[in-house]
């Protein structure tokens, strides 16, 4: 089965989706991306055999719904590590506007330290807590759209909109925001309201509603015939017209998943069988 799911603010994300794994008597579980415990919002879940899927899932956008404070600062770029008063700041929503283009064409981007990108296998948060200096690898990122949804000049906090790429670390682009606006910020909310084409809409945090794999999975698909079925109990390939070489496909068993695998030559190779749904 597949969900989407609601995480609230101040949870560990594996935590909250083991727990509801238990809840619905899932043997096994795991998601598409995680979240901060300050953010909250929408996560990809998967159970039992569909975990074997995940790596097909088409999320590689998000969106997101922060808020920043501008005239602090924060080891973490966010309220999870203590944070001072800079600076008293005038910003204008005038001065954000004129600087969000500049936003717009940022490609690349180095993660906070505060953060959970491995490093020679040890998560870059538990050097930053043991006070030790590491050298965070630039990546490449995307930001497809920023929309200011409000800013308090008198709080100097703004709310914005931000669709980019899977990866993008929202609270390293507000930091940026705030350098070209000659200051700096903390990120002081976070929620993720889209993964890919799913969006979170009106569900209520910890609560859960199911999704079909179509509307997660974008991949060719057949519906499978018993001759087909019998070869795949035993691991077998079978002549597949119709589909370009070197293609991932699917093959659909009353409305399921029964297996995934790749167009040689004409023929389908299994790459993944779930054979308790071929009987």
């Amino acid at each position: 089965m597949f969900y989407k799911f609601h995480k609230a603010s101040k949870e560990f994300a594996n935590q909250t989706i083991r727990k509801f794994g238990k809840k619905i008597n899932a043997t096994k579980v795991g998601h598409t991306g995680i979240l901060d415990p300050l953010a909250s919002g929408l996560m990809i879940v998967a159970t039992d055999s569909d975990t074997k899927l995940l790596e097909y899932i088409s999320d590689k956008t998000k969106a997101y719904i922060a808020k920043a404070k501008f005239g602090y600062k924060s080891e973490s770029l966010d309220i999870d590590t203590p944070v001072s008063f800079l600076e008293k700041t005038e910003i204008t929503k005038k001065n954000i506007e004129e600087v969000l283009p500049k936003i717009l064409k940022l490609k690349e981007q180095i993660p906070p330290i505060y953060s959970a990108k491995k490093i020679n296998g040890k998560k870059a948060y538990e050097y930053a807590r043991e006070n030790q200096k590491v050298e965070m690898r630039v990546q490449k990122i995307e930001i497809f759209e920023l929309q200011i949804l409000n800013f308090d000049f008198k709080k100097q906090e703004l709310e914005i909109y931000m669709k980019v790429s899977e990866g993008t670390y929202v609270r390293s682009l507000l930091m940026d925001l705030a350098k070209f606006l000659k200051t700096s910020c903390v990120m002081n909310y976070l929620k993720r309201v889209e993964c890919g084409t799913i969006k979170l809409n009106k569900l209520e945090e910890n609560q859960s509603e199911q999704l079909d794999w179509n509307e997660l999975i974008d991949l060719p698909f057949f519906e499978l015939n018993e001759f087909e079925i019998n070869q795949l109990h035993f691991g077998r390939s079978f002549q597949k017209n119709n589909f370009k070489d070197n293609q991932l496909v699917l093959g659909i068993k009353e409305k399921k998943v029964a297996c995934v695998g790749i167009i040689q030559n004409n023929k389908f190779q299994p790459k993944k069988v779930f054979l308790e749904r071929l009987s």
